[in-house]
């Protein structure tokens, strides 16, 4: 990591220039470029991949980056929707290019707690997730390791070149990014299934729905929707050319609703499905990822209804509930999509 050390002041006729420094260079005498100063900046996580929405948390926020320090914040809370949540936050300086020291702070929550100086670690690793920071607290013998949180999930393509609202909109989405990473797999593997000549007439395909899905915008923003419907038809069309017995038609419908059903497949393992559900009920796409679900089936020719049930227990402060869910996602043969679901809460006080 590059890094200038300032070299000591001697002579005379200095007074000046040392008087104009004072408060704006740490005590230490370190102050790394910008692109290595840049690499402190951001939000990281108690966790490597924290899931999308959060009851308990550990985090740190570290901005207002500068070469000679940064500003940070902790948020703690370790049970759900309590009013536990503690924050901590201070600044610190550069002592290196991988270590910060802190300046005296007191935890806000107690005015009357010592005084601590806290340190902290900068450890670089081969991707952006991999890089962590590590905080020594006085006192504590627990050493917390954060993960960084880039603002862009992993895709089938360099989100540091996305140039385009559909680009910039399929990388800030963690559901989105996955499909788009997944079908470049199952754009290949269905690509090596077929003749020299069917492989040409599925790139053409591929192109066209590329144009299509290019289109998936509200003035200068991506849509949302409209992506997830057109990665879950595609996606499901791909399916298809590796497995017919899903059906024919190149779309999500109810053949091939029916057809990941028979075959066992859970319908939470199965991103066309959970792209389809989140146009309308992102939280219970989230949700699914973490609790038992069982599902029932009704089909027939014309249309396929998957009814899932779930519960879950929340904290509804002071007292516990019970959340039970019912969705249905139905499909017909010309691919007509149809959501519902329904919520009951139990428990808690009025």
């Amino acid at each position: 990591m590059e890094q200038t050390r300032m070299a000591p002041l001697r002579g005379t006729g200095l007074l000046l220039s040392m008087v104009l420094m004072v408060g704006l260079w740490p005590q230490t005498g370190w102050a790394l470029d910008p692109q290595a100063a840049k690499k402190w900046e951001g939000r990281w996580d108690v966790l490597e991949n924290p899931p999308e929405t959060q009851e308990v948390y550990n985090y740190l926020n570290i901005d207002k980056v500068t070469a000679a320090g940064f500003n940070w914040e902790t948020l703690d809370r370790d049970v759900p929707y309590g009013p536990n949540e503690v924050i901590t936050s201070g600044s610190a300086v550069f002592t290196d290019g991988l270590h910060a020291e802190d300046k005296q702070v007191v935890v806000p929550l107690d005015p009357n707690s010592p005084k601590q100086k806290w340190t902290f670690t900068l450890k670089e690793g081969g991707t952006k997730r991999q890089k962590t920071v590590t905080v020594k607290i006085p006192g504590n013998e627990n050493e917390p390791v954060y993960h960084f949180i880039p603002s862009t999930y992993e895709t089938g393509f360099d989100c540091d070149k996305a140039s385009t609202p559909i680009e910039q909109g399929l990388c800030h989405d963690k559901r989105l990014a996955q499909a788009d990473k997944e079908m470049g797999g199952l754009y290949k593997a269905a690509k090596a299934k077929l003749s020299k000549r069917e492989a040409a007439g599925l790139v053409a395909d591929q192109k066209n729905w590329l144009k299509q899905r290019n289109t998936c915008q509200k003035g200068k923003e991506a849509d949302g929707i409209c992506l997830s419907l057109s990665y879950a038809n595609r996606m499901a069309a791909l399916q298809k050319v590796m497995d017919p017995s899903l059906g024919k038609a190149p779309m999500f419908d109810g053949d091939y609703l029916a057809g990941i059903y028979k075959k066992g497949m859970k319908p939470e393992q199965n991103t066309p499905f959970l792209l389809v559900l989140a146009t309308k009920y992102k939280d219970t796409t989230i949700k699914l990822m973490g609790v038992e679900t069982s599902y029932q089936a009704n089909i027939t020719a014309e249309k396929t209804v998957i009814t899932g049930k779930y519960s879950y227990e929340y904290v509804c402060y002071p007292a516990d509930c019970d959340m039970n869910v019912t969705f249905k996602v139905s499909a017909d043969k010309n691919g007509q999509i149809q959501l519902n679901q329904e919520q009951e809460s139990k428990g808690g006080t009025e």
